[in-house]
């Protein structure tokens, strides 16, 4: 645990929804390790209990300063009950469902994102609340554009793709889904303003996380899945998103905990982006570290990168100063999750 000055009194209590998932069990870590007390939200008591017995967790158990809840973000009001008493907010539950359709996906993504809030806003001890939304949010990724992300970058041109007529093929799903949480990031900044609420409000915005899975159901998220069919030599699904940002799954949840803690960081919307990577290079360390392996030859045409400039790009500065190191690197990332999924049998 670091001295470091802090918005909310170490020995508070930190809402964490989704605590269960990939990028929540590793935000309860860092929350615990920096002094802080965890509530977090879960859909299944019976299935998270692994986190409460997570070597990192249960000595904090013992101590009773981690807890499990169960609330549904797709309820109104069903996380009323566990906002008593908390101090700061991390929603990191899935916003919305999986739908094509637009008319559907919009309004349910905006619904789950404000139900969390308006249950927040009951409580009068909330002083923080952090949102976490992706880059997808801002910009497409796309190799060769240069263009600068400010506080203020929509993805505008993914709404208008997501919201065009029908018909509704799944092919969309992917694009509706992203460019739903577009607007239910911007519906949870309006309603805090319009609402006067008297929060410090941020979010948190990574690409593609790897590395470290705690759990084999933190095989669901599409990156560590398509990670493995990278490996498995399986590339139908690889060739549309060739270039994307990595940022290992431990150095997105430090970022959490400083949007959550840091009393500098405040109104922000943080860009969490360690190092752009195409197919090419996942495929590059796959060899040198699996040298007994046979892998496909290299499929993307070129080195695409990506090179968007980051307008205030504070995560680096927060990672140095909450957790001492620079981004865990794209190899660490790719090879514990391949490590991981050969120990489970997945790629048996």
């Amino acid at each position: 645990m670091s001295d470091l000055p802090t918005a909310i009194p170490r020995g508070s209590w930190i809402l964490v929804t989704g605590a269960n998932g990939y990028t929540g069990s590793h935000v309860v870590i860092e929350l615990l390790k920096q002094g802080f007390n965890v509530r977090g939200t879960v859909r299944d008591l019976s299935y998270s209990q692994w986190l409460l017995e997570h070597p990192s967790v249960e000595p904090f158990v013992k101590q009773k300063r981690v807890e499990l809840v169960v609330a549904d973000s797709a309820k109104p009001g069903d996380h009323d009950d566990a906002m008593k008493g908390i101090s700061a907010v991390i929603h990191l539950a899935n916003i919305g469902g999986m739908s094509p359709d637009p008319t559907v996906a919009f309004p349910s993504a905006e619904e789950v994102a404000l139900n969390v809030c308006r249950s927040a806003a009951k409580e009068p001890s909330i002083q923080r609340f952090v949102l976490a939304a992706g880059l997808w949010t801002s910009v497409w990724p796309k190799p060769g554009d240069d263009s600068t992300v400010t506080k203020d970058t929509w993805n505008e041109d993914l709404v208008k793709v997501a919201k065009a007529p029908p018909p509704y093929e799944l092919s969309r799903m992917l694009a509706v889904y992203l460019a739903a949480r577009v607007d239910a990031e911007k519906a949870v900044w309006k309603y805090v303003e319009d609402e006067k609420l008297p929060w410090v409000m941020n979010s948190v915005s990574p690409c593609w996380i790897l590395g470290d899975p705690l759990h084999p159901r933190h095989y669901l998220p599409m990156p560590t899945q398509l990670l493995q069919q990278l490996y498995l030599g399986k590339t139908e699904a690889l060739v549309e998103n060739t270039t994307v940002y990595y940022t290992h799954v431990s150095d997105a949840a430090v970022i959490y905990l400083a949007a959550a803690v840091d009393p500098d960081v405040k109104g922000s919307r943080i860009p969490v982006l360690a190092k752009s990577f195409n197919w090419n290079n996942a495929l590059a360390i796959l060899r040198t570290s699996y040298p007994d392996e046979d892998f496909v030859e290299d499929f993307i045409p070129g080195d695409p990168v990506l090179s968007y400039k980051i307008e205030d790009d504070i995560a680096p500065g927060l990672l140095q100063k909450w957790a001492g190191r620079d981004w865990i690197s794209l190899k660490d990332g790719i090879t514990e999750v391949i490590d991981y999924s050969h120990k489970i049998g997945n790629l048996d």
